[in-house]
């Protein structure tokens, strides 16, 4: 815990030493609410103002750039110092990512939705129990979308370069996700389709938990839970396999 409250410390420093930087991120994540709210409740004659506002929200939130950093590590052949750390490599990682999003958090969702909130008359409190659950699945979708993003970026281990995988996530996380499109107009086969595939984990589950009753919120928290265990254990094997591979090429 000290660990990780220290590297949130340095993230919140780094961030307030470009003030102007953190001030345009938090109006750039207001224009993009703004964009999407307006287009879509014209098209569907709906206010979408509170939907696209937790999007936003969840969205700052929930980013992750581990495959990314995959890249790097071993492009610079950082990786084996990494390794060789007294702390888990995919702790190290996890813990820094973690921080990074607690400080976008504090420095970019928390000022937008107070804005939202004060502006834009949106609600996003219905009960102590509900804001409680939807913080929680909130998490579960920023753990989907880390484990997501570690297993792609372990890739590159095996094929030299995981640029195609993550550019594959990234487009069938934005059209299925909920973050572009709202379910609602996706055709009611597509919409069952996906009620099957886990793209809801990120947004709409954290959205509908926010709505529903107690009773249904712990059954789609339990499916975002059932697909976070199944890449967790995904994620062990294809750590176990890349460290091998890093071994035998002498890393």
């Amino acid at each position: 815990m000290k660990y990780l409250l220290g590297i949130i410390y340095l993230n919140i420093k780094q961030h307030l030493y470009f003030k102007i930087s953190a001030v345009f991120s938090i109006f750039s994540l207001l224009f993009l609410f703004l964009i999407k709210s307006s287009i879509w409740s014209q098209i569907g004659n709906t206010d979408y103002i509170s939907y696209f506002a937790i999007i936003t929200i969840v969205g700052s939130f929930i980013v992750v750039t581990t495959d990314r950093y995959f890249q790097t590590i071993y492009q610079t052949g950082s990786i084996s110092f990494l390794l060789l750390r007294p702390i888990n490599f995919g702790l190290n990682i996890f813990l820094k990512d973690f921080a990074a999003a607690i400080t976008r958090f504090i420095l970019k969702s928390l000022p937008l939705l107070i804005v939202l909130i004060l502006f834009f008359d949106v609600n996003i409190y219905y009960g102590a129990v509900n804001l409680s659950l939807f913080i929680f699945s909130a998490f579960c979708a920023y753990l989907f979308n880390w484990f997501t993003a570690y297993i792609i970026g372990l890739c590159v281990f095996f094929y030299g370069n995981n640029e195609g995988f993550i550019q594959i996530k990234n487009i069938l996380f934005l059209f299925f996700s909920g973050s572009l499109i709202p379910f609602d107009f996706f055709p009611k086969t597509l919409q069952k389709i996906l009620n099957y595939l886990p793209f809801r984990v990120l947004y709409q589950i954290p959205i509908e938990v926010l709505n529903s009753s107690n009773l249904k919120s712990f059954s789609l928290i339990s499916r975002q839970l059932y697909w976070i265990f199944f890449l967790l254990v995904v994620t062990c094997i294809f750590h176990r396999r890349a460290i091998k591979k890093i071994e035998i090429m002498g890393g």
